[in-house]
């Protein structure tokens, strides 16, 4: 038998490049409708002198001849290119099958050669779609639409169907690589397209409408920085003035590409904008006479509004952040401002000016990119800077009316401001006034601009659109918002203070009323809205209000005659004294767990998945944003929770410094706390970001070590301290807390540079700890032989311990053991019986002194027998 003959290098290539490109250069044998003989090409080959064989060199011109020839049934241009592309990539996977490694380097050098060739005559083609024949059909930038909403589709999309009846798909990567490398003129005309096709498929559509699969396409698009400074720079970014009889504030929402998907809204609008499905007509029609479960319609309103959201912050958060299209978005956010200033006059033209569905939309957007801002107020407040609403050349505040001064006043006294400065910073004022516009920090133009948006969307909507107030997120945020204006304001005059400054400094004077109106009025509204002034406001301030108090508490515990006073509240008011104990104890546990078991907790995990390269890159660019949306939220939480924590530790170290007493009675030992603040130096909290709130944490841990040194100094005779954490079940054993645990925290302390003498008395705590440890159990074990089986009558029914001052509780008629209840009650959250939740106060118990005598005579009895 002959052996089988070996393809050459150049006939395995002139095979592959076949396949890839679906044409032939000798007339085939069979009659396929999907394989093109280009007849003309192989005869201007063979006039050449060349074999008829397909290689590298000849790819461009089979291409354009393929492209540029009238076939019949061949399929239209982008289709074909996209197939290649396909065919090209199936390609290469067999290359594996091709065992002589010079052959396989060629083969994959000249099928990427080829892909990088489909890309560019793709990018040609969908940038000049008459330049090859196209018989009618669909096109190119047509189907790239098609196959970006197809990337960024689900399989069901929540509201809305989906994008199109003809989807097309792309091969893997080709999406991507036609976008990552274009940069040249034809591209830019395409993705123009692009964009202006997103901004009709949105346009008049509402919440029920399918604005998803368009908004992921917007935020997919801008993920490659070419495309995002194609879009700041379309002509409708800001667009000109146009023909139609409407106002400038309605023509950007109108014609804008983002204003297209910032009218997305449930609100009403004029008649000559209604949107599409009319949410009022789907939801809300016949309401009265229809079944509560149907009018969850609102809940999935907001579901889809919360979408949009975010959305909407993603795509202006990626813009903001990259330098070569922030300017332009505070533009566009300046424009849209201006264009809708006089909104807010007392009557509105609807034709005139922007819908309150966007202006709404606009201030959730504002409000959420403030958010950082918000979370860290007092470390971004300093970029907050007073000279904007006078210096700026984006947004004219002096327009505005000011709280106390006219406008030749302000004049003046900006005019002093400036002469008193040194040569280089008059120089410098001169230079801006002259055309040179100063630069301010991007959160002071946030803040500055959501002010204005907040002023002429929110704040005027909330007075027509009752169903705003449902809206607990935004109200919330809103209220978060306008504390911060308060506090800015307030520094202005010197802070939270009494008395005032005898004649209003300038500062305060000069700034715009509305700021001050609007945070009064719209505080004035949220505490009359009970989900938020109890819920979203006061949850959130309770621990910072506290906070303040505890501040000003130390302030106090300095003053001699004030540090006395406060010692005989502990000595005679003990009740109300451990009460205020307790509301310590149980906020910082409240902060720590939260920060610790869960903040902290969640944080891992996502540190976790993102430190996983290949997982994270799999996620989709919308996760991978929510995701890191979330981390830093979460972020910030832990940072804010641990110093209101740190305030309530504080007040308890200063206090137990000086008053450890009430902290060694029985029902303050039941309550103990402190061991569990352990937890703070376990190995699982360590993140890679610990720089953000790591010294919080540090400062933390810190006090809560030098807690149990102060009590344990007041202890040093009777040794109830150690006892305590001795029998604390739930944080400590012996193996644990006396071999390890005190002396991982005495490391730690070292490593933080503790002071030394609290570090030495630390650890003698924790050998004392383990002598009572060994008590204990020799005790437990001598009362075990002793005792015998004690009687039920005899345990309290809430530890199941032996009582020892029984007292009946009025409701029940049950009988606890008096620390054990007292423990209870010290909680202002349970301040009933435990068995019937009736109420019941500590003056209210009734000593059982014939159960104790019974008590007391079995144990005598029982010591008697043994």
């Amino acid at each position: 038998m002959a052996a089988k003959t070996q393809r050459s290098l150049q006939d395995i290539i002139d095979i592959i490049l076949r396949k890839i490109f679906l044409v032939v250069l000798q007339q085939p044998s069979k009659n396929d409708p999907n394989i093109v003989f280009l007849a003309l090409t192989a005869a201007k080959i063979l006039s050449e002198g060349r074999t008829l064989v397909l290689s590298c060199t000849m790819m461009d011109r089979v291409l354009i001849d393929r492209l540029s020839g009238d076939f019949p049934s061949a399929e239209p241009p982008f289709r074909y290119l996209v197939g290649c592309y396909r065919r090209a990539c199936d390609e290469l996977k067999r290359v594996v099958l091709v065992k002589n490694a010079s052959f396989r380097s060629e083969i994959v050098f000249t099928i990427k050669q080829a892909r990088k060739l489909v890309i560019s005559y793709c990018r040609l083609y969908v940038g000049n779609p008459n330049m090859f024949k196209t018989s009618g059909h669909v096109s190119g930038a047509s189907y790239l639409m098609s196959m970006i909403f197809a990337k960024v589709s689900t399989h069901m999309d929540e509201f809305g169907d989906e994008f199109g009846d003809d989807t097309f798909d792309s091969p893997p990567g080709f999406i991507n690589e036609f976008f990552r490398d274009g940069d040249d003129g034809n591209l830019e005309l395409v993705v123009q397209d692009l964009f202006e096709k997103l901004r009709q498929s949105v346009d008049g559509i509402s919440p029920l409408g399918n604005f998803q699969q368009p908004m992921r396409a917007l935020l997919w698009l801008i993920e490659y920085p070419n495309n995002a400074k194609i879009l700041v720079n379309h002509p409708r970014w800001i667009p000109k003035k146009t023909n139609l009889p409407i106002g400038e504030g309605r023509m950007i929402e109108i014609e804008s590409i983002l204003g297209a998907f910032l009218r997305v809204s449930a609100l009403p609008d004029s008649k000559e904008f209604k949107s599409t499905p009319d949410v009022g007509q789907q939801c809300f029609s016949e309401a009265s006479n229809r079944r509560s479960v149907d009018l969850s319609s609102l809940t999935t309103i907001k579901k889809a509004m919360n979408i949009l959201y975010d959305g909407l912050v993603a795509v202006f958060h990626k813009l903001l952040n990259n330098q070569d299209t922030q300017e332009r978005v505070l533009e566009y956010l300046a424009e849209v401002i201006k264009k809708n200033s006089a909104r807010s006059c007392m009557q509105v033209d609807p034709l005139s000016f922007a819908s309150y569905g966007m202006l709404v939309n606009l201030s959730s957007v504002m409000l959420r990119l403030c958010q950082p801002l918000l979370d860290g107020a007092a470390k971004w407040r300093e970029q907050i800077d007073h000279k904007y609403l006078f210096h700026n050349t984006r947004l004219d505040f002096r327009q505005l009316t000011t709280m106390h001064a006219s406008s030749e006043e302000v004049s003046a006294w900006l005019e002093e401001e400036n002469s008193s400065k040194d040569t280089h910073e008059l120089e410098a004022q001169e230079g801006m006034s002259s055309g040179t516009r100063k630069e301010y920090s991007l959160t002071c133009e946030c803040f500055f601009i959501t002010t204005r948006v907040l002023n002429l969307g929110l704040m005027k909507a909330i007075s027509e659109f009752e169903h705003l107030f449902e809206d607990y997120t935004l109200l919330g945020q809103a209220s978060t918002f306008y504390k911060l204006v308060i506090i800015w304001l307030v520094d202005f005059v010197g802070g939270f203070k009494i008395p005032l400054p005898s004649t209003c400094p300038m500062k305060f004077a000069s700034i715009p009323e509305h700021f001050v109106d609007d945070a009064m009025n719209f505080l004035e509204i949220a505490f009359g809205v009970p989900e938020v002034s109890e819920g979203v406001v006061l949850l959130s301030d309770k621990f910072t209000i506290r906070k303040n108090i505890y501040e000003l508490l130390e302030y106090l515990w300095n003053i001699p005659s004030r540090l006395n006073a406060w010692k005989q509240i502990a000595r005679e008011e003990k009740g109300m004294y451990l009460n205020f104990l307790n509301l310590l104890i149980n906020d910082s546990m409240y902060l720590l767990d939260e920060c610790l078991n869960k903040n902290i907790s969640q944080l891992k995990k996502i540190e976790v998945e993102m430190t996983n390269s290949t997982k994270w890159e799999q996620r989709s660019v919308e996760e991978r944003v929510e995701i890191m949306r979330l981390f830093h939220s979460q972020e910030n939480i832990v940072r804010s929770n641990m110093k209101l924590a740190n305030g309530n530790v504080g007040m308890l170290a200063f206090t137990s410094e000086q008053i450890p007493a009430p902290f060694l009675l029985p029902e303050m030992v039941i309550h103990l706390f402190y061991s569990r603040h352990f937890n703070i130096y376990s190995n699982k909290y360590k993140m890679h970001s610990t720089s953000a709130y790591g010294k919080i944490v540090v400062s933390s841990s810190s006090l809560i070590t030098k807690i149990y040194v102060y009590i344990a100094r007041g202890d040093k005779e009777m040794n109830v301290f150690p006892a305590a954490i001795s029998k604390d079940g739930q944080s400590y054993n012996e193996k644990l807390l006396t071999s390890q645990l005190f002396k991982y925290v005495a490391d730690n302390l070292w490593k933080i540079h503790e002071n030394r003498n609290i570090i030495q008395e630390f650890v003698e705590l924790g050998l004392k700890v383990k002598s009572a440890v060994y008590e204990a159990l020799n005790e437990a074990s001598n009362a075990e032989a002793i005792l015998g089986e004690i009687p039920d009558e005899f345990l309290d029914p809430i530890l199941h311990t032996l009582m020892r001052d029984p007292v009946i509780l009025p409701s029940s008629r049950m009988s606890v053991d008096r620390p054990v209840i007292q423990s209870h009650l010290l909680n202002g959250n349970t301040l009933n019986d435990p068995f019937t939740r009736c109420h019941l106060t500590q003056d209210m118990l009734i000593p059982n002194t014939e159960l104790k005598q019974r008590i007391e005579d079995f144990i005598r009895s029982q010591r008697k027998r043994k």
